[in-house]
């Protein structure tokens, strides 16, 4: 059987399209998307080249599996360890390391004739490509996702819970409204800067 060259635009296909898989963080129960995540390391080392032929470098056929593509899968599994309860974190984060370093290959591979001075294997198309691609999908997809309906358990964790009592004297309306300003500031400046915080811990192979 011929062997099927190499394309590194196939592989950086297959590295964003899992990045689909984080719109369903807020919808899955958390048991379904952490089996999906183990699912996703078993993919990368024993599945993903026999079905996707010519993603693998020369150096992962004589292994006979790709460790990158298996670590895409540990990466996601941590984050889902360390944030299971700040799913917005995880999907920045994903974000960047399926978007910003699959359209840094990218941008590379078609604008990289010129090679930055300090990296001969790098050049500043992939650079802006990473930059600019990466930053605006760590910062829009968490807000994406926030807006999706909550999971099933949540919701029915929320109508079992007791109603408050009438009696209890409820918070003036201005003083209602600015706890629920300052409340949104904080999350919105906590979603801006622990997503590319917990994002470049894991964006490295």
């Amino acid at each position: 059987m011929t062997a099927v060259p190499y394309s590194e635009m196939k592989r950086k296909v297959e590295h964003i399209a899992p990045l689909g898989f984080a719109f369903t963080l807020t919808i899955f129960p958390k048991w379904l998307v952490f089996t999906l995540s183990v699912t996703s390391i078993v993919y990368g080392i024993f599945i993903s080249k026999r079905v996707v032929k010519g993603t693998l470098r020369q150096g992962e056929l004589d292994r006979g599996f790709s460790l990158g593509k298996a670590a895409y899968g540990i990466m996601i599994l941590l984050l889902l360890i360390l944030f299971h309860h700040r799913m917005h974190v995880v999907a920045g984060a994903w974000a960047l390391l399926a978007l910003g370093d699959g359209s840094a290959s990218i941008f590379g591979t078609l604008y990289g004739g010129t090679k930055l001075p300090w990296n001969d294997e790098k050049s500043p198309a992939g650079l802006i490509g990473f930059v600019v691609v990466g930053t605006l999908a760590c910062f829009l997809l968490p807000f994406g996702i926030s807006r999706r309906p909550a999971t099933w358990a949540s919701r029915s964790t929320r109508r079992s819970r007791p109603r408050r009592s009438r009696a209890c004297s409820a918070p003036r309306p201005s003083v209602a409204w600015r706890a629920r300003r300052r409340k949104r500031f904080r999350s919105r400046w906590t979603t801006t800067f622990s997503c590319p915080r917990s994002a470049a811990c894991f964006c490295t192979y």
